[in-house]
């Protein structure tokens, strides 16, 4: 092994993707996919947080749903349904941006009032949701 560092992927938007990509279902318990909504808890698929670590990262500044497509290795139909599943459980908020001459860009994406809990606290809900 050389002492050259390894290069790792970035994403159109300047952030890593790789470690986004790398985030599965196995490395991510169900209780942290727990996010409250004004309608109540809503356990979140794999996918659904890749988005949100996504967004997060790159919160304010406009992207598309092709570039958190290829960030997050999926493809954009996707990630639009998804998009779209988010944005009706108020936990992902969406913003047209507009250039100059009135032309329609990317969105700009942000996260919404639902929150992730805490891993002590979503283990506790967690369990009475499957219950209840």
């Amino acid at each position: 092994m050389s002492g050259t560092p390894r290069k790792t992927g970035v994403a159109a938007s300047g952030v890593a993707g790789s470690d986004i990509r790398q985030m599965r279902a196995a490395t991510i318990p169900s209780y942290m996919r727990l996010c409250f909504t004004p309608d109540g808890p809503v356990r979140l698929t794999t996918t659904e947080v890749q988005i949100l670590t996504f967004v997060g990262r790159n919160e304010g500044h406009a992207c598309s749903k092709s570039q958190i497509a290829s960030a997050i290795g999926r493809n954009e139909k996707t990630v639009s349904r998804l998009i779209s599943r988010l944005r009706q459980y108020q936990i992902l908020e969406a913003q047209p941006s507009f250039a100059e001459n009135g032309a329609q860009l990317a969105n700009v994406y942000r996260l919404a009032s639902g929150r992730m809990t805490k891993p002590e606290e979503a283990a506790h809900l967690g369990r009475e949701v499957e219950a209840g």
